[in-house]
């Protein structure tokens, strides 16, 4: 059931049909650094607001923990997003933006902001953009600067894949890819894979699996752009993974 007012009566009715646990690990080599194991957990959590004409605005609300040999680092990341949006013939957009906080194995404190924006192409097929921008810098470390495209497919109800391509600007200067591929393994749970690289030699790749509820099918692990009903408020990929986050100089 989509959302079709603010009130809090209608809102607690959906509440929680877009919220993820997640858990998972891999391997990842960030700028400057050596390869290193990590283990993931958190949440991450799409909050209906408001659905006007058909198109949906949410709140994204997502955290959690790395684990690797240092320290543990802790994740965040909270924004705005909007589905349903008019786009080319019967084709519908979408858009958002996100700020993402890493609280890093060092101890620094790092913060970006991240804008989607997307339209789908078919039923089955969506175009997109992501950027990411620094916003500060402590001891060396602050995110890579980045621009990516990339095309999303849902195959059936269960099966998703997502590629991309894009670059890292400023000291980092390389050609960025991402591979994504979801599954559901369950009514309420998904396995994802995937990962991210560089040409520099930066890669973080990995799997897990993710527990939802509700009776949303979106994968959360993926850049989703299209939907319907309580599909619209399917949270986008918060920052806990892949990892290619920050670097050192």
């Amino acid at each position: 059931m989509a959302v079709h007012s603010t009130s809090a009566e209608d809102l607690q009715i959906t509440m929680l049909d877009n919220f993820y646990l997640n858990a998972g690990g891999g391997i990842e080599k960030p700028v400057g650094e050596g390869s290193t194991g990590f283990a993931t957990s958190g949440a991450n959590w799409g909050i209906p607001l408001v659905q006007t004409d058909n198109v949906a605005l949410g709140l994204q609300l997502g955290g959690g923990a790395k684990l690797h040999e240092d320290d543990p680092a802790w994740n965040g990341t909270i924004g705005g997003f909007g589905r349903n949006l008019a786009s080319f013939g019967q084709q519908k957009g979408a858009a958002a933006v996100l700020f993402d906080y890493r609280r890093t194995s060092s101890d620094d404190d790092l913060w970006d902001v991240r804008p989607i924006v997307g339209t789908t192409i078919s039923a089955k097929d969506a175009l997109g953009l992501e950027g990411v921008a620094a916003l500060n810098e402590q001891h060396g470390q602050r995110a890579n600067n980045s621009l990516t495209t990339f095309w999303t497919r849902g195959w059936s109800e269960r099966l998703g894949t997502e590629l991309g391509a894009g670059y890292e600007f400023r000291n980092v200067k390389g050609a960025l890819l991402r591979a994504r591929f979801a599954m559901g393994l369950t009514r309420s749970t998904d396995l994802w894979c995937g990962g991210d690289a560089n040409l520099n030699g930066s890669y973080a790749v990995g799997m897990g699996v993710s527990y939802f509820f509700g009776d949303a099918r979106r994968h959360a692990s993926l850049h989703n752009i299209g939907g319907s009903t309580a599909d619209l408020y399917t949270p986008f990929p918060s920052a806990d993974y892949p990892a290619l986050l920050y670097r050192k100089k």
